[in-house]
């Protein structure tokens, strides 16, 4: 009882009062910025500010005419090489069908990147939680390049709080 008497009289002299007022930001925890991975112009979003989503709910459509012109492109060059290696199988020419198919072969795997590309045009929510950017429909039309934030999750319900507070005043 006499360290209780002691703490009482040690807090009542101490120069501090219960209140204190500072300024906040209360935020979610964790935040998660969706990122592009391809370039292109935003040709639609499909969400709005505050809107709660789940992880791999489209967010927005990004288009690379450039890139898709290029997959056209290099599909109907595939096409050509296909066809010339059936050609050349037909007519047995063994040195020229081995060149033709490891051409057809690299154009493939060409073509399966751009597909691939293509692919990540749809962009998705990384998490379950709440779009927290404002005003997503301003990006319409804008050209974004590999890892521009798109917007910003509000993951989970945890919340963090940060306050701006002087060290005297702790």
């Amino acid at each position: 009882s006499v360290s209780l008497v002691a703490v009482i009289v040690l807090v009542g002299r101490a120069p501090w009062s219960a209140r204190r007022e500072a300024p906040v930001i209360v935020d979610y925890y964790p935040v998660v910025p969706l990122r592009t991975s391809s370039s292109g112009f935003v040709r639609q979003v499909y969400v709005r500010s505050g809107q709660q989503v789940t992880a791999g709910t489209p967010i927005a459509l990004l288009a690379n005419p450039e890139q898709t012109l290029q997959r056209h492109s290099l599909q109907q060059e595939l096409n050509q090489a296909l066809a010339k290696v059936q050609v050349l199988r037909d007519a047995q020419e063994l040195a020229g069908l081995t060149a033709e198919i490891a051409r057809a072969e690299a154009l493939q795997k060409r073509v399966d990147e751009l597909i691939h590309r293509d692919s990540e045009m749809t962009l998705l929510a990384p998490a379950d939680g709440v779009v927290l950017t404002p005003d997503l429909q301003s990006l319409s039309g804008r050209y974004l390049v590999p890892g521009s934030e798109v917007c910003r999750i509000g993951a989970g319900d945890t919340k963090q709080v940060l306050a701006l507070v002087a060290q005297q005043d702790l």
